[in-house]
C-alpha cells in the first residue's frame, strides 16, 4: 500500500522539524584560478528598493514548497504580500543611502582577509556606465529579486554578460547583489535585515567560480513597522552597522575557497642548526682486476667486487712537515791545503 500524499506531507514536516536548519558546504574554488595580483572587478548591484517578508516560512509551508504546483501557488502568493508591504514601507523609505560606499567597504574586507588578488571598481576598469545600468535594470524590487537574486545560472548569462565587456578582459568579475529592507517576526514586529547573493566570473568564458548567499540582521529591538516609517533614518543607521558584518562574512568566505597559500620558510630559532645537506658521494676508483698468485709465493690479500677480484687504491699518504735535502755532514776540522811538489835539480 502507497502512502497517501498527506502522510509524505507529514513525514516531511517532521524531518523539517527535526534538521532545523541545512548548511551546505561550498566548493572550493580550483587553484590557479585566482592569480596573485589578479584584476578583479568588485561590482555591487543594490536593489532597487527595501523588501519587506510579510511573513516567514513555516516548516510547513517550507515542506509544502516541495510538492510541485503547491510550491508554485504558495510562492507567488508569499511574494505578492511581500511586494505590496515593500511599496507601503517605500512611500517613506526610497533608497539606503549607505548602498553608496558598501564597495568600498567590500573591498577593504578583501584586503584585510588578504585575497590574492587586486579589486578595482567598475569606473577604474574603464567600463561604460550605461552597461552597469543596464545590467541592474528591473520593473521593481521583486522583479530585480527574480532576475538577479533568484535567479538561475542560464538566466544570469543571458542579463549580464561579462564578457561582452571589453574593459574586463583578463579580469575577474566578483558580483554582488545587495538586498536591504525589514523582517517580520513572530510577533508581528519588524527588524532590519541586509542579505547578499556573491558570485565569481571569468570575464572571459563567464565561467562561474564560485557562488554565495549572506544574511545579516539585527534582532536586539524589533518594532513596530510604522515607528521605521515615521523615522528612516533610524532604519539606515542600523542598516549602516550591518554592512560591515555583511562584507567581511563575504570577504572571509571568498578567502576560505580559495586554495591556502603556502608558508614562507622560517628562519631556525636561536640555538638551533639547519640540518646539514647530505654531501654528493664521491666517485669511486675503477676496480683493477689481478691474476691469482702463483703457488708457492707469497699470497696477497684479496679484495672483491660483486663476485670479482680487484686491488683497492689507496691515496698516497701525505705529511705536513717539508722534507728537507741531504747535505754532507759538517766537521770540526779545517782543510788544510796539500804542500806543493818540489821542483827537481836542473840537469848538468
Amino acid at each position: 500500500m502507497k502512502p497517501s500524499r498527506c502522510a509524505s506531507l507529514t513525514l516531511t514536516i517532521a524531518v523539517l522539524g527535526m534538521a532545523g536548519c541545512v548548511s551546505l558546504d561550498e566548493a572550493p574554488i580550483p587553484s590557479g584560478a585566482v592569480r596573485p595580483d589578479q584584476r578583479t572587478a568588485v561590482v555591487v548591484y543594490i536593489a532597487p528598493g527595501p523588501w519587506v517578508t510579510q511573513e516567514q516560512d513555516t516548516k510547513a509551508e517550507s515542506a509544502a514548497k516541495i510538492l510541485p504546483g503547491v510550491g508554485q501557488f504558495m510562492q507567488s502568493v508569499q511574494d505578492d504580500g511581500d511586494l505590496k508591504a515593500s511599496n507601503e514601507l517605500r512611500q517613506y523609505y526610497t533608497v539606503w543611502p549607505g548602498a553608496a560606499v558598501f564597495r568600498e567597504t567590500l573591498a577593504a574586507e578583501l584586503r584585510k582577509a588578504e585575497y590574492p588578488g587586486i579589486p578595482v571598481s567598475w569606473e577604474s576598469a574603464g567600463a561604460p556606465a550605461h552597461v552597469f545600468e543596464r545590467f541592474n535594470r528591473a520593473e521593481n524590487v521583486l522583479d530585480w529579486r527574480k532576475r538577479y537574486f533568484l535567479a538561475s545560472q542560464l538566466d544570469l548569462r543571458n542579463l549580464r554578460d561579462y564578457s561582452q565587456v571589453l574593459e574586463f578582459d583578463g579580469h575577474l568579475i566578483l558580483e554582488v547583489n545587495v538586498q536591504y529592507g525589514l523582517m517580520n517576526n513572530a510577533e508581528g514586529n519588524s527588524y532590519p535585515s541586509l542579505q547578499a547573493f556573491s558570485r565569481l566570473y571569468r570575464a572571459n568564458t563567464m565561467k562561474l567560480l564560485w557562488s554565495r548567499s549572506d544574511l545579516v540582521d539585527d534582532k536586539t529591538e524589533p518594532r513596530n513597522i510604522y515607528e521605521f516609517k515615521a523615522s528612516p533614518a533610524l532604519l539606515s543607521e542600523k542598516l549602516d552597522k550591518l554592512s560591515l558584518p555583511l562584507a567581511a562574512s563575504i570577504a572571509a568566505a571568498l578567502r576560505a575557497a580559495l586554495p591556502a597559500a603556502p608558508l614562507p620558510d622560517s628562519p631556525p630559532a636561536p640555538g638551533e642548526h639547519a640540518p646539514a645537506t647530505p654531501a654528493e658521494p664521491s666517485p669511486t676508483a675503477p676496480a683493477v682486476p689481478v691474476a691469482p698468485a702463483p703457488d708457492g709465493a707469497d699470497s696477497v690479500p684479496t679484495f672483491t667486487r660483486e663476485g670479482r677480484p680487484f686491488v683497492p687504491v689507496f691515496p698516497q699518504p701525505t705529511t705536513s712537515q717539508i722534507e728537507t735535502p741531504l747535505s754532507q755532514p759538517a766537521t770540526r776540522q779545517t782543510d788544510v791545503p796539500a804542500p806543493a811538489p818540489a821542483p827537481s835539480p836542473a840537469a848538468p
